[in-house]
């Protein structure tokens, strides 16, 4: 999903029409193009009114990239799925600058398919599968302290054993695996509904407890969502120069949220031949670089961060009670520091490979104004396992259905899933699921054949080597 090309276009007419003797601006696709071009205004299209974001856009909860990708676009689903009804409501109407009118009706949201899925979205929502569980989430909250306690005892009563400094560091890595879960319903506000509650225990649980900022992850997930799979886009497949997804990564293209050259040097071309075997080794230390983008995120002054200095002062308690209270205070050894320190950030690789299964072996295509519908089936597939396994997954094993229905808490989605099933065959629209062991065999084969495209260019670059080959 792009934002529109800055082409000449013909100015169009003024259209103006009155309505309870108030005069109201309507806009046809071509005068909504001309004023975003000309006018550097952020419109977009939302239930067939048009909405100016350019001065809210920047202090926009869910950041201002979010909204910047759906410029001069029908971004009805996407707002109806990111944001309670009340603010809608509330909120929106401060900011709708007009009607559009749909000359040709043309627009893709206004299709049936579309309607079909709102209409399928008022459904759940009166069949009470947006109803919140607080009981589900106190329960994890208690189990997690369970999890802190036994960890930390295991470390301070055997201090020099490498068996127990290693159950110590892997206990600490799956209190934050299933923190990272809860952090992640938090940052959709979909634990009580009330943004300030949800926004303050994710700062709890991701900066004091685990050392991250959910700003940054609420900040690069949004757009995520937004442009899932798009290889410009989409923050979540741009891993440059250590991985890439699709031969399209390997030709310097700029990325919009880093806002940078995703650069194919040497070393990325040198990195991306071997990717299907490195996969693995570089999600261990997936964590390390979730905590620098973080502090890069926060200590970046020259954009507004909602919560900047209490998220530096949680990651700041978290290296003490982490880094000096817990591994200097009592462990002697430097080695087994570092020991304890892997290990534990390594116990997160499951986490990793759970977040990057549902989309590396997905579509990168790029469909200008595609519905969001479409988008959630085409890049997202969902992982097959057993409800006694829903812990390990943390809800993403229904990534599809996460994508539809982001605001959806996660307690309702194994019961919702046979229900987009069905829409879904009903529907003739495709819809991926696959077993764990098997999915992942789908993202190592992806890894492959870029890493082979990769080679066989760098071989087919160099006559000497290929003929040498023959």
């Amino acid at each position: 999903m792009c934002n529109l090309e800055k082409t000449p276009i013909e100015i169009p007419k003024t259209n103006i029409i009155s309505k309870n003797n108030r005069k109201k601006k309507v806009y046809t696709l071509e005068a909504l193009q001309y004023e975003i071009q000309t006018k550097q205004k952020d419109l977009f299209i939302f239930e067939n009114k048009v909405y100016d974001a350019t001065k809210f856009k920047h202090i926009h909860p869910g950041g201002y990239k979010p909204i910047e990708r759906l410029i001069g676009q029908d971004a009805t689903d996407e707002v109806r799925g990111f944001h309670p009804s009340s603010v809608i409501e509330e909120k929106f109407k401060y900011f709708c600058v007009g009607e559009f009118l749909d000359v040709d009706n043309s627009m893709a949201s206004n299709s049936p398919l579309a309607k079909k899925y709102r209409e399928l979205d008022a459904e759940l929502r009166e069949n009470g599968f947006y109803e919140y569980n607080y009981m589900f989430y106190v329960r994890r909250f208690i189990l997690f302290v369970c999890i802190w306690v036994l960890s930390v005892s295991i470390l301070v009563r055997h201090s020099d054993s490498v068996k127990h400094i290693c159950l110590s560091a892997f206990l600490m890595g799956m209190l934050w695996h299933g923190l990272s879960f809860s952090s992640h319903d938090l940052g959709h506000n979909c634990v009580t509904g009330i943004r300030k509650i949800d926004y303050s225990i994710a700062i709890f649980y991701a900066s004091f407890i685990g050392g991250l900022s959910i700003s940054w992850w609420k900040d690069s997930h949004n757009v995520h969502h937004i442009v899932t799979n798009h290889p410009e886009h989409d923050p979540d497949i741009q891993h440059f120069p250590f991985l890439a997804v699709t031969s399209k990564l390997c030709k310097s293209l700029y990325s919009t949220y880093h806002k940078k050259v995703m650069k194919y040097d040497l070393v990325a071309k040198t990195l991306v031949s071997i990717q299907n075997y490195t996969y693995v080794p570089i999600l261990s230390f997936g964590r390390f670089n979730l905590q620098a983008q973080s502090v890069i995120f926060l200590l970046n002054f020259k954009e507004r961060r909602e919560k900047r200095f209490i998220e530096l002062f949680g990651i700041g308690f978290f290296f003490y009670w982490f880094g000096y209270w817990l591994i200097y205070s009592h462990i002697s050894s430097m080695p087994l520091r570092i020991l304890y320190l892997y290990t534990a950030y390594a116990s997160t690789t499951l986490l990793h490979l759970q977040i990057t299964l549902s989309h590396f072996a997905m579509s990168t295509d790029t469909i200008p104004n595609e519905l969001f519908l479409l988008k959630g089936l085409r890049t997202t597939m969902n992982v097959d396992c057993p409800a006694y396994l829903d812990w390990i997954h943390g809800g993403l094993q229904f990534q599809v259905e996460h994508h539809l229905f982001p605001r959806m808490p996660r307690v309702h989605l194994r019961k919702v899933m046979p229900i987009v099933q069905k829409f879904c065959e009903e529907n003739g629209l495709d819809y991926y699921s696959y077993g764990f062991i098997y999915g992942n065999s789908l993202v190592f084969g992806v890894l492959k054949d870029v890493a082979d495209q990769v080679k066989l260019i760098c071989t087919s670059a160099n006559p000497q080597k290929r003929y040498k080959n023959l």
